[in-house]
């Protein structure tokens, strides 16, 4: 659902309009498991603008951010990125310091509230996060073993109907996205909750879909 933000915001003149429109995915390791976050990321942001690029480069790991400071001012002086996703623990973090650095880019955080644990510079050019919400999805878990459904064993995908996933959407996202984003975000959310756009995943796919489109759309 992030993507839907990003995409609309590099859209809507929030810093500037890029008729190029290119946004940026620093990764740390190429594998299902981030992969599974630029899978959505790039059809979100396909399903505003199919003409969209979006630049993916992987740092390798997850504990190094100069690294991630690098790729994602290569991104952003290179290819106009001005929206770029951090999907890298740590590592990421130097991606948001490339974008307070060169003052061209809003950061989009992962996992928890980055904009909460970042200083006030780095808050102010964090649009918005994606959250894994580990709590909520031991919740559903046990609420379901309760329920008498159980998962033992068993590989399960948790997602926005379950609590697993979300977005931050106060603070900076609620400041400075226009109504438009926010309206265009909240439908997403609608559409995947009740089944119309089904999200597919990196983690078990055989197919290596997702690399095939993450070629298709590099700038």
């Amino acid at each position: 659902v992030g993507a839907y933000a990003a995409a609309m915001t590099t859209a809507t003149d929030v810093k500037k309009i890029n008729e190029d429109a290119v946004i940026g995915f620093v990764g740390g390791v190429d594998s299902p498991v981030i992969n599974d976050f630029l899978y959505g990321y790039i059809l979100g942001a396909q399903s505003v603008n199919p003409d969209i690029k979006v630049d993916t480069r992987y740092i390798g790991n997850y504990i190094d951010p100069a690294k991630g400071k690098e790729l994602a001012e290569s991104m952003i002086n290179d290819n106009n990125c001005d929206i770029i996703w951090g999907v890298a623990g740590n590592a990421g973090n130097g991606a948001a310091e490339a974008c307070l650095e060169t003052g061209k880019a809003y950061f989009i955080g992962v996992d928890s509230d980055q904009e909460s644990t970042f200083s006030a510079e780095m808050a102010g050019i964090t649009l918005t996060s994606g959250l894994k919400n580990i709590g909520d999805s031991l919740v559903w878990f046990f609420d379901e073993w309760d329920a008498g459904n159980e998962y033992w064993g068993q590989q399960i995908l948790i997602g926005i109907n379950e609590g697993g996933v979300g977005l931050v959407t106060d603070k900076n996202y609620d400041k400075i996205s226009p109504d438009s984003v926010k309206e265009t975000v909240d439908n997403a959310v609608a559409a995947v909750t009740n089944g119309e756009v089904e999200v597919p995943s990196a983690i078990g796919d055989t197919t290596n879909a997702v690399v095939e489109l993450r070629e298709s759309v590099r700038p």
